[in-house]
């Protein structure tokens, strides 16, 4: 590979990013830009995320097939490894993370171009077992006449070749830090055509620069703090402290998982402490990459309570909470014999509510709208067809509207229609599934979108803002004033190695594939802390002294920065401080 040149987001040509996030960042700095040279209009550049526009791309030229999507890929996946006659029990209780890693081992065959035709090269009864569900899967590929999410690059690349893709003039490819096999044939095929390939930041090709190097000139601390609380309240007053008009602010956390309700929760009561009052609907001054679960969203939740009710004898407590939700119109009209009802319910003592019982309680008197929505729920269950996924979509909206879920005669707010436009979404995509999953029980749609509801993130569409909570992966071409990376203890960096079973061990080893081995994880975590440094001029590492009563110890990749003269563990602190008196 030629050695690539680094790029400007201001360059006309198309920008292709590692992720969404990166491709947003790059479209803020580019506004930005326009600006700050006395711009009121300028034209949007092309900026997407790789695998968006591959997908774009093979759409628009019309094919015979279409790339699944990652839903319908691993979907495909779980319903070939059930079906499997020799899968036990105890396997099967683990289908959706057995169907995720081998889809995954797929993948890495694809874009490492892995040598798996050759006889004898699945020894294990893991291995065999996947060779089986990787022809069942390409075979009901062909049936669909669709193509695996892995395939949308060598379908472009062949397509380009035959004249159905216009093969653009030059491309700037943006955070990426490593080319697969894959990706190197594309780029080389994208050469052979004249096209201008340039990379931000550049990869290197040779020995990579020592850390120490890389921190000459440089300000960067290491700290250490009790637990993990400790260390999201002190960055929240480093942020606060550092942050000013026109300075990017980067937080990064090695597990944004654990860390994302503490770091929400200390930037909001220090950079916006109105937003923790309920009925003040304040856009936070940051962005996190990571959002809750659609799932934990109150109004999803009620939705999902309902629908997950599968005969009629409903827990008491379900019932209750169904009664007194703000979403349905149950709770709105409030009326005497609901009211009645409860008491009824509780002095029963009994933790399950039978339709039928409390139907009969109401038919003794004049009938209600209450009544009649208990029979409505009470029909509903009754429902043993079998459907396809669109239509049980379509029959649980019906189903929630006689509910009034979700506005139960009123106006939602901001937040509460974002969170129904993606219950929607999420209906849309549940209706994709029809020709992977064809028709369907009751029980397993619900299964099945409650699945989507607990795995779909929700994230608020705020308008990007200048400080950042982001992921390790995600902070790939970012480039901050000042940058904060949490959680960097020798436990968390490098990670621990995550082999794929489904992969020969030679295999894994030969082709140095990701997670494969503790020295790819040590390299791809020494790779990291380059560029994290690479990406800002002043930067503060830390990690948690302990967790669950575990003594934690700092990484090693930062024993080069531990000696460096920096600032004292509350200097921050401090020049926070100072910002309030001023």
């Amino acid at each position: 590979m030629s050695s690539p040149q680094s790029g400007s987001v201001s360059d006309p040509c198309l920008t292709l990013t590692v992720n969404s996030r990166l491709s947003r960042w790059l479209l803020l700095e580019h506004n930005e830009k326009q600006k700050a040279l006395g711009l009121k209009v300028w034209p949007t550049p092309e900026i997407l995320p790789l695998s968006a526009w591959l997908k774009q791309v093979w759409m628009q030229s019309w094919p015979e097939k279409y790339i699944l999507t990652e839903l319908q890929s691993e979907r495909l996946w779980g319903k070939i490894v059930q079906q499997d006659p020799k899968q036990n029990i105890q396997e099967l209780l683990h289908l959706k993370e057995t169907a995720k890693r081998a889809a995954e081992a797929n993948t890495l065959i694809r874009e490492h171009r892995l040598p798996i035709d050759r006889a004898g090269i699945f020894p294990t009864e893991e291995s065999k077992a996947f060779k089986k569900w990787k022809s069942l899967y390409e075979d009901r590929l062909k049936q669909l006449s669709a193509l695996d999410p892995a395939s949308a690059m060598d379908a472009v690349c062949e397509a380009m070749r035959q004249g159905n893709i216009a093969i653009p003039e030059a491309i700037v490819f943006s955070g990426f830090e490593e080319i697969t096999p894959q990706f190197q044939e594309w780029l080389d095929f994208l050469r052979d055509r004249q096209v201008s390939i340039q990379f931000n930041p550049e990869i290197q090709n040779q020995t990579p620069p020592s850390l120490e190097s890389l921190a000459a000139g440089k300000t960067i601390a290491v700290h250490e703090y009790e637990d993990k609380k400790k260390e999201a309240v002190h960055c929240a007053r480093w942020v606060r402290a550092n942050y000013q008009p026109g300075k990017k602010i980067g937080v990064v956390a090695i597990d944004l998982q654990s860390y994302r309700s503490l770091l929400k929760r200390e930037l909001s009561a220090e950079l916006a402490p109105a937003s923790a009052l309920p009925w003040v609907d304040k856009e936070l001054p940051f962005n996190i990459s990571l959002g809750p679960a659609l799932w934990e969203q109150p109004m999803v939740n009620i939705a999902a309570q309902i629908l997950s009710v599968n005969e009629p004898a409903v827990p008491l407590q379900t019932f209750t909470s169904i009664m007194n939700s703000p979403y349905l119109k149950v709770a709105q009209t409030r009326s005497s014999e609901v009211h009645v009802l409860e008491r009824k319910l509780y002095r029963r003592k009994s933790l399950t509510v039978y339709l039928s019982e409390v139907i009969e309680w109401f038919e003794k008197s004049d009938p209600t709208p209450f009544a009649t929505l208990l029979q409505d729920w009470k029909h509903h269950l009754q429902e043993k067809e079998y459907r396809l996924p669109s239509q049980w979509g379509k029959f649980f909206s019906s189903f929630l509207d006689t509910f009034g879920w979700p506005m139960a005669g009123r106006s939602l707010t901001s937040r509460e229609f974002q969170i129904y436009e993606a219950w929607k979404s999420c209906l849309d995509e549940f209706a994709t599934l029809d020709s992977i999953l064809e028709a369907i029980s009751r029980r397993k749609a619900i299964d099945t979108l409650h699945l989507m509801l607990k795995t779909k993130e929700f994230q608020m569409k705020n308008s990007d803002q200048p400080i950042q909570v982001v992921g390790l992966l995600e902070s790939s071409g970012m480039r901050f004033d000042h940058l904060w990376v949490m959680g960097c203890s020798a436990e968390a960096l490098p990670a621990l190695p995550s082999p794929n079973p489904f992969l020969p061990i030679e295999i894994r080893k030969k082709h140095n594939l990701p997670h494969s081995t503790a020295e790819r994880e040590l390299e791809f975590a020494e790779n990291s802390v380059r560029r994290l440094i690479a990406s800002s001029d002043h930067l503060v590492f830390s990690f948690p002294g302990q967790e669950k009563n575990i003594e934690l110890k700092m990484s090693p990749l930062l024993t080069a920065f531990h000696s460096l003269p920096h600032e004292s563990a509350d200097a921050s602190h401090e020049l926070f401080s100072h910002c309030l008196k001023d």
